[in-house]
């Protein structure tokens, strides 16, 4: 499989057969925090990367990178999907195309000195090829059937890197603003009544979005993502 080549700031690790890059990059988070660390799982049937992050924010400030992740992978995977699909977010992790899951992000995080989580990992994976029977699973998608054709991952790989980087640097230049608002453009449900149950907490409204400090707004409520439980993320 051809390896993705991905810009100066990450540092690529490239694991095989079935190891999950998520918890590998973890691991490796836990005994070195290199930021900028990408662990790609190089297998044909599943997308999954992992990168490493060394926050030097407190917790809630720092999970703020988890939104601006997701809209990096919503806009990479768009790029390969059919024109005609709309592509959209749910809150907190999930991308959307036609209104099926595509992609899931992951979370996890360390304790760092301070309130500061010492390292943050942010993962993606999504189904590469269509299942040997299709219709098996009408709530998921894959990579190959929404882009209708077989989608070499190198590219995906660089892709959300390319992204991410563009979007933290317009965080980190312009502030969360601009974050919350391309969000919300996306956001699956704006603006309608809906129930969200994750991670112990359940809420229920019309669904407002993400505000200016990366809380999730639904039926006047203020949800952050250090209130969810860290599993409900991981």
């Amino acid at each position: 499989m051809v390896k993705p080549v991905l810009p100066p700031a990450y540092d690529l690790v490239v694991i095989a057969g079935e190891r999950d890059a998520f918890d590998r990059a973890c691991e490796l988070a836990r005994t070195r925090v290199e930021d900028g660390l990408l662990v790609w799982s190089e297998r044909p049937d599943r997308l999954q990367l992992a990168v490493v992050l060394e926050p030097e924010a407190p917790l809630a400030e720092s999970l703020k990178a988890h939104h601006v992740f997701v809209l990096a992978v919503g806009d990479a995977l768009g790029g390969f999907t059919a024109p005609a699909l709309p592509l959209a977010l749910r809150w907190p992790d999930t991308v959307l195309v036609d209104g099926v899951a595509l992609a899931r992000i992951r979370c996890a995080w360390g304790d760092g000195a301070g309130g500061d989580p010492g390292w943050l990992v942010l993962g993606v994976e999504a189904a590469a090829r269509e299942p040997a029977e299709p219709g098996r699973t009408p709530d998921r998608l894959t990579l190959e059937g929404a882009a209708g054709e077989p989608v070499p991952q190198a590219r995906v790989v660089e892709q959300i890197a390319r992204q991410f980087l563009l979007w933290m640097d317009r965080w980190q230049r312009e502030g969360f603003a601009p974050i919350a608002r391309a969000w919300n453009q996306r956001l699956e449900g704006a603006g309608r009544t809906a129930t969200v149950m994750l991670g112990g907490i359940e809420a229920a409204g019309v669904v407002e979005g993400l505000d200016g400090e990366g809380r999730f707004r639904i039926g006047g409520r203020a949800i952050a993502l250090a209130e969810l439980a860290p599993e409900a993320l991981a």
